[in-house]
């Protein structure tokens, strides 16, 4: 047998911890359960930023099955190409399954693909009580809870060594709406705060007392930059994004107090 794996949509913003280890459960269910009767992993629509993510996976995943794995880039939206052309789905797959929405005859009842609604996700409870094999996103997090009082801000900061990494967020907003930031400094920040445990060679710190790096008589624009354009983060939005870095150096991500009033 074989399986379909449409990476339509694929960002950097899903290039976080939880993200990645959910696709390696995936994995490895197929390869305790299904050693050898997994046929080939068809991955279609795999966009540019898939080899990146194929990078951290690929040395997490069995020889054997590494070699199973076919990759087909986008098509700019011509689903028949994946059915049709040479060395396409129908080589690995019965023409009469292979789904409506890639170009086949099968209406197989499978949306084509969007967010998952909340309602589905697995509460911690269930996931704890889910006894397949694969790694346990509930262990060792890297999340923390913060409040933030009216002209407070908290900020964690990242010392660069690597130009073109890839700095990653994702946060929950839970109560009062908020400013997210990035910042880049031109100069090294210096800090006396704490490191925090994140998916990097990076250093990050994280500062637990609401004081910021950035440095007071600072110009924007000579001493730091802003390198993603602030948004405003409204109480029960999940919030995901990253950044490819242009530079080495420091990088201040800030959250902030919004005030309506303002």
């Amino acid at each position: 047998w074989s399986m379909i794996l449409d990476l339509d949509g694929l960002n950097m913003r899903h290039l976080w911890r939880p993200g990645v280890k959910a696709l390696l459960h995936i994995i490895e269910i197929c390869e305790a359960n299904y050693p050898e009767t997994l046929g080939r992993v068809l991955i279609i629509r795999a966009p540019r930023v898939f080899p990146i993510l194929w990078t951290l996976v690929c040395p997490l995943i069995d020889e054997t099955s590494r070699g199973k794995f076919l990759f087909y880039a986008g098509t700019e939206g011509r689903a028949e190409n994946f059915a049709m052309s040479p060395g396409g789905l129908r080589d690995y797959i019965p023409e009469d399954c292979i789904p409506d929405w890639l170009g086949g005859p099968a209406n197989t009842g499978i949306p084509e693909g969007g967010l998952v609604p909340k309602s589905l996700y697995m509460t911690p409870q269930e996931f704890e009580k889910d006894q397949s094999p694969g790694p346990h996103l509930m262990d060792n997090s890297c999340y923390q809870s913060i409040a933030l009082n009216k002209g407070q801000v908290h900020e964690v900061l990242i010392q660069n060594n690597d130009k073109g990494s890839v700095i990653t967020w994702d946060f929950d907003v839970m109560k009062h709406d908020l400013v997210f930031t990035v910042f880049r400094t031109k100069e090294v920040v210096q800090t006396k705060l704490t490191p925090c445990t994140g998916l990097t060679t990076n250093t990050i710190i994280s500062d637990p007392v609401q004081h910021t790096s950035i440095g007071r008589g600072w110009k924007e624009g000579t001493e730091y930059f802003r390198v993603e354009t602030p948004i405003v983060c409204h109480d029960g939005e999940s919030i995901q994004g990253s950044h490819v870095t242009n530079c080495t150096g420091s990088y201040i991500l800030q959250w902030s107090y919004f005030d309506r009033a303002l």
